[in-house]
């Protein structure tokens, strides 16, 4: 029997050993499978760079949807990529098509705080953190993030090692 820890917020979720954890269902990203399966016109479960540019999306998302460089988009990117372009359109008040620094920061800059929140007093201050996050994330260095420099920032790699290489097995 599955358990709610919180009514308001079923995110800790209590299972019984033995038992995977049963993930919510995210419409966003079944609707982003689905899709990904339309685009992908020889059924091989990769978008191409010309499968991708036949939709009319342009080559410099297909390079930020591509995380791990192989020159094909698979389910998982795609889905990570649509996710990290639905935050973009989430922020970007002005509806410009790019983030200046205030919009990334976000309502943390109008409160007075950072994105930075808990870092040691020791540490370079707070706010030349979030700017230096900003610049690292303007690819081009025009003080605006675009749609495509903000999906290659904020998906997740691919691992490129095991994450528990101790359950490898030994060749000798």
């Amino acid at each position: 029997m599955i358990k709610h820890t919180d009514t308001k917020a079923p995110t800790m979720i209590w299972h019984p050993p033995g038992h995977d954890i049963i993930k919510p269902f995210n419409p966003h990203a079944a609707k982003d499978a689905a899709a990904h399966a339309m685009m992908d016109l020889n059924a091989d479960g990769k978008l191409s760079k010309d499968e991708w540019t036949r939709t009319g999306r342009s080559a410099e998302m297909f390079e930020a949807y591509d995380k791990n460089g192989d020159g094909k988009v698979c389910e998982k990117e795609y889905v990570n990529g649509r996710k990290a372009e639905r935050e973009f359109a989430s922020k970007d008040r002005n509806g410009d098509g790019t983030l200046s620094f205030h919009e990334w920061a976000g309502r943390m800059l109008h409160k007075g705080g950072s994105m930075m929140k808990g870092v040691a007093a020791f540490c370079i201050d707070p706010f030349k953190m979030d700017l230096m996050r900003f610049k690292r994330q303007d690819a081009n260095g025009d003080g605006k993030i675009s749609s495509a420099e903000y999906v290659k920032a904020n998906t997740p790699a691919e691992p490129v090692f095991p994450t528990r290489p101790w359950l490898m097995k030994a060749t000798v």
